[in-house]
């Protein structure tokens, strides 16, 4: 990599342009290293900020497969900032996956999630990418009233599988030394960290596993506690006796319920079901996309005992 030195200066304002539009898509990108590009010299700063679109372009067929791509449907890619974004995400999702067969492989009370369940896991990570992605509660609402049943199940599964995860390996007040009378308490904590969890995205899960940069982990859970703190507020009608939007939990268990035609009361049992069916035997890249695109994939068989 090029640093910002007299000597490296001089060669990159030696370097035809049209070179360095041929060097620049071969060289690995991290954030770091296209910010150290930047600084090399003035020439190579500008020559990157103009040429930014073709460089993109040129980097994600160089180095990003379509396979990687496709398993972000709402991002932005035309761009460094995008592709600094889809970096972390990697980043992110790799270290959670080490994360995963950490936790799943040390001790009993969370050794079902082995198997199948990683690959529904995954694509739980990848909606709460894409609902990230919308911005605003809107476009969040309506992306999960779009979703069939499927990635629905696969959304829902990453919120109860999170929350599980995290009693046994996450920081307070999820892994808290709960009583038995504390249910509702507990409860309520764990509603507020679905509502997070949908509306941060998975960082929020990866700070309180310690993945990330240290500290993430106080950022997160200050961020459950102001939900906490503010929910029953947001759930109680305005002064005039109008009722407020639904919160996200709510609009996801009502967009399930409504696709897979049960009542709210059954939303996770028919998740179970769904995601219990043979359709979900082998997820390969295929099925993922589709999942994460929010396309319809084949049923298959439903399992006995559902």
């Amino acid at each position: 990599m090029l640093t910002s030195n007299p000597t490296s200066a001089t060669s990159a304002t030696t370097l035809p342009v049209e070179l360095w539009l041929e060097i620049i898509p071969h060289i690995p990108y991290t954030p770091k290293n296209i910010s150290s590009l930047c600084l090399t010299c003035t020439q190579l700063n500008v020559l990157l900020n103009i040429h930014e679109h073709s460089l993109v372009s040129d980097i994600k067929r160089a180095q990003l497969g379509t396979d990687c791509i496709s398993l972000f449907p709402s991002l932005n890619l035309t761009t460094y900032a995008g592709l600094n974004t889809l970096h972390n995400r990697l980043e992110t999702l790799h270290d959670l996956h080490s994360q995963w067969l950490r936790i799943v492989n040390h001790g009993a009370e969370l050794h079902w999630l082995k198997g199948r369940w990683e690959s529904v896991h995954k694509a739980g990570l990848l909606l709460l990418y894409r609902l990230q992605d919308g911005g605003t509660y809107e476009a969040k609402v309506q992306l999960m009233q779009s979703l069939p049943a499927t990635s629905l199940a696969c959304l829902l599964f990453k919120l109860i599988s999170s929350i599980k995860i995290l009693r046994v390996s996450g920081p307070e007040p999820i892994h808290g030394g709960w009583r038995k009378e504390d249910v509702e308490v507990r409860s309520d904590v764990e509603l507020a960290f679905e509502e997070v969890l949908l509306g941060h995205g998975p960082d929020v899960f990866a700070a309180m596993l310690g993945v990330g940069r240290p500290g993430r982990a106080e950022w997160a859970i200050s961020i459950l506690q102001t939900e906490v703190a503010t929910m029953g507020d947001r759930q109680a009608p305005y002064p005039s006796g109008a009722s407020k939007p639904p919160t996200l939990i709510s609009s996801l268990r009502r967009a399930l319920a409504g696709k897979a035609d049960v009542t709210l009361s059954l939303t996770v049992s028919k998740m179970w079901e769904i995601l219990s069916g043979t359709a979900f035997d082998d997820v390969d890249q295929a099925k993922m996309v589709k999942l994460v695109r929010g396309e319809e994939i084949e049923r298959g068989m439903k399992r006995t005992g559902f």
